[in-house]
């Protein structure tokens, strides 16, 4: 009885191990044919050059570029290393000159009064190290901004800017405003000062 269900299991396994061999024939058969198949096509189509090639006799002209005389083109392109001579000198911002300011060093300015006038605000100035002259003025306080200018002309034997007035419309706050004044001689040079007034 042990015997007979001994032998059974061997041919039930040997049955098994038969069907598992003729599958992996099958599929070892299957997965040859598919690769060789897309190797096939992949080589008539051109993608792929493993096992054919074309003759140089038959490459034919329409492979290479050809002008309009139909001779065929051909790189010209240098690639040996750089040559000084094909260099282009690019100017550095830094070093390029520029014109220096006009320079008055006896060029001055004091202012010698400045108070309300009517519904202006007047600013008295003398002039020292030039004959001609225009004269400017601006008042700030914080964010507020108010401006004139003027020209030059001597008053009583001294050059001085001549009726530099700010509209007191512009001087909308009370408190203390900082004063520039900047004279400008004929050849540009200018000269300044700085005061606070109290409005």
């Amino acid at each position: 009885m042990l015997l007979s269900k001994y032998k059974e299991k061997n041919k039930y396994m040997y049955n098994i191990n038969k069907k598992l061999k003729v599958r992996y024939v099958i599929f070892t058969a299957v997965t040859l044919f598919i690769a060789s198949s897309f190797l096939f096509f992949s080589e008539k189509k051109g993608i792929t050059n493993l096992y054919t090639s074309t003759p140089n006799s038959q490459i034919t002209q329409e492979q290479f570029p050809t002008d309009t005389e139909g001779n065929r083109l051909t790189n010209t392109v240098d690639y040996s290393g750089p040559n000084s001579s094909d260099s282009v000198p690019i100017l550095d911002k830094s070093t390029e000159t520029s014109q220096p300011l006009p320079a008055n060093s006896a060029l001055s300015v004091v202012m010698t009064n400045s108070r309300k006038s009517g519904d202006d605000y007047l600013i008295k100035a003398v002039i020292a190290g030039t004959d001609s002259a225009t004269c400017s003025a601006t008042m700030t306080n914080g964010s507020l901004t108010a401006s004139a200018s003027s020209g030059a002309t001597t008053i009583e034997g001294q050059y001085s800017c001549d009726n530099l007035f700010i509209p007191l419309s512009q001087l909308t706050e009370s408190g203390e405003w900082n004063l520039v004044i900047t004279v400008t001689d004929k050849a540009g040079a200018k000269a300044s000062t700085n005061e606070k007034v109290i409005l």
